[in-house]
């Protein structure tokens, strides 16, 4: 995952995952030194993501776990 690929949602245990699924998301941003900060049980989320998501004014920070590139 890159900045600036499409992206869909697809983590159906996120509380917002109704909201994040109708449409595709574009990486603008990327920080991958939160992946290394998680606890060991919690390395498997990834980077922390920053996604626009069609249909919604703000982007949304998201981990990289919760996204799939299309």
């Amino acid at each position: 995952m890159k900045v600036g690929d499409l992206v869909k949602f697809t983590n159906r245990n996120h509380s917002l995952y109704r909201k994040y699924s109708k449409g595709t998301g574009l990486v603008t941003e990327i920080d991958h030194i939160a992946k290394y900060n998680r606890g060991s049980r919690q390395e498997h989320l990834g980077a922390k993501v920053t996604v626009q998501f069609s249909g919604l004014d703000k982007p949304s920070v998201v981990t990289e776990y919760s996204l799939q590139v299309i």
